[in-house]
């Protein structure tokens, strides 16, 4: 009897053993458009989506499967651990050290794996990275084709019009000056000069005074405004500050990248956009005060923009963009969470007037310039970079404050391209009025009659006259179907960004719509 009961522990024993598995490891798969396809039809889980490759919970089963199948895999971790693993990110030129232990490496970025205390120490040290989500999600298959709408013809010749020459012209009357240091008479000089700029484009400018820091040497930011005409207190605003820094700040500091390329792009905006009409406000700001800490903006956020409590949709604040340390066209649209929107917006206006840049929509919650008093109050900014904070600290550019900082160690393709981008962003925002603007823009239903969008852009839900009880059709930038409403809550639900809307019932035309907030 004893025996029995030996061979019957054996024998269980056995199958125990024979059931278990091994623990989930981390597995890169390489794949091609139509493994993508199988992948999502196979409901295959994943932590972080390549495109070409994915990175994917690897189980017994699952690999079986993926061998029969002869797909490329290889193991990261032989222990997957959810929640430690971090995508850290190296912007600028050169080698840097990687923290955590490297699973992956790339010249611009590596995944490690390090514990939630390892990363906000890397954080705290500068480095830039991004946390791969703790629970996988289904792989999308590949992305519908892009659905690029007729172009809106008055912002596409706003965008063609941005002249270089016009901003090379500001670019040498600012590098002139020889230093813009805040603390030095010359800056003051420069305010001067932009002013009568903004004059002579036919603008009304405005002196916004302040005493700089604890030396209470008196300082100024320049402010032109473009009334809107339908929703005058909606207001989009571009801003770039005109002071200088070098280590010889007092005597040469050229500022030609830092930042005479953001305040040639204000310039050159309010030259072009002061030509049309706008639904939207549209401000003009060159700010001083900048390289002491944003002194300038500051000053103009909390004793203009609060207490009047304006109504600011967004502010692109334009700041050395033109200086690339690759033969590249990189433009980093710098955001944190809130101001999502406006980065989505950039991508969009890049790929839709066929600007020709790589605009990296890049979070950083720490970054530091003139958007950083707009984030405080809780409004939406942008940073237009030519590379993350990290990166131009980090030596991407080796001519950052230095006497170096001239015309001649610039891109001048970026210039013209960054300020294409603010032109484009600012119109879209601000909605031009003319036959060929968005909001008046038509496509034709199988009704035969216009269908225009009012208001556009729009916060709650925007409404299609005459076409209230119709369906319509709303798709994402990557061209993908994400919600259908009837005209009369064209946008219901939908979180801010840019979306485009066709009739369900015709296969009509699209129109660009923007979703504020």
């Amino acid at each position: 009897m004893k025996e029995k009961y030996f061979v019957v522990f054996i024998l269980l024993g056995f199958f125990l053993l024979a059931g278990v598995t091994k623990a989930d490891q981390l597995a890169l798969i390489r794949v091609t458009v139509e493994q993508r396809i199988e992948a999502a039809q196979m409901n295959l889980k994943v932590y972080q989506d390549f495109k070409d490759a994915i990175l994917i919970g690897l189980n017994n089963e699952l690999e079986q499967i993926i061998r029969n199948k002869g797909w490329q895999f290889e193991i990261l971790d032989p222990e997957l651990t959810p929640g430690e693993y971090f995508l850290v990110y190296k912007a600028g030129a050169g080698t840097y050290s990687k923290p955590g232990r490297v699973l992956l490496d790339y010249p611009r970025h590596a995944l490690v794996r390090m514990s939630e205390s390892d990363a906000y120490e890397a954080k705290a040290a500068g480095y830039e990275m991004k946390r791969l989500i703790p629970h996988p999600i289904q792989i999308k298959e590949t992305v519908e084709p892009f659905i690029v709408p007729a172009s809106d013809t008055l912002i596409q010749q706003m965008v063609e019009s941005v002249s270089l020459d016009s901003l090379l012209l500001t670019l040498r009357d600012l590098q002139n000056y020889q230093t813009r240091y805040t603390y030095s008479r010359k800056c003051d000089t420069a305010a001067w000069y932009l002013y009568d700029r903004f004059n002579a484009i036919g603008m009304s400018p405005e002196y916004d005074v302040y005493l700089a820091g604890t030396r209470r040497d008196t300082s100024y930011n320049i402010i032109a405004t473009l009334p809107g005409q339908v929703h005058p207190e909606s207001i989009v605003i571009v801003c770039g500050h005109f002071d200088s820094y070098s280590n010889q700040p007092y005597i040469l500091a050229p500022g030609a990248d830092d930042n005479g390329t953001g305040t040639a792009a204000v310039l050159e905006a309010a030259r072009l956009l002061s030509q049309y009409q706008f639904r939207w406000t549209i401000m003009f700001i060159t700010f001083s005060g900048e390289e002491q800490w944003m002194l300038g903006s500051y000053h103009w956020v909390d004793s203009v923009a609060v207490p009047q409590q304006l109504n600011i949709g967004g502010v692109y604040n334009m700041d050395m963009f033109a200086y690339t340390a690759y033969d590249s066209s990189l433009m980093y649209v710098i955001r944190n969470i809130q101001s999502t929107p406006l980065a989505i917006l950039a991508e969009s206006v890049n790929v839709q007037y066929n600007i020709g840049l790589e605009v990296v929509n890049f979070w950083d919650e720490d970054c530091a310039g003139d958007n950083t008093p707009f984030w405080e109050q809780g409004i939406k900014a942008v940073f237009v970079l030519e590379d993350s904070e990290w990166g131009i600290w980090n030596g991407s550019n080796p001519h950052y404050h230095t006497t170096h900082d001239t015309i001649g160690n610039l891109r001048l393709g970026q210039l013209l391209r960054g300020t294409q981008l603010a032109v484009g962003c600012l119109a879209a925002m601000a909605g031009p009025i003319g036959v060929n603007a968005v909001a008046e823009r038509p496509f034709f239903t199988n009704s035969a009659t216009d269908v225009n969008i009012f208001p556009n852009p729009f916060s709650k839900y925007a409404v299609i006259p005459k076409h209230e009880n119709e369906l319509f059709l709303i798709y994402d930038i990557t061209g993908k179907l994400c919600s259908k409403n009837l005209g009369n809550q064209i946008g219901t639900g939908l979180a801010p960004g840019v979306y485009f809307v066709r009739s369900a019932q015709y296969n009509s035309p699209v129109i660009r719509i923007v979703k504020i907030n």
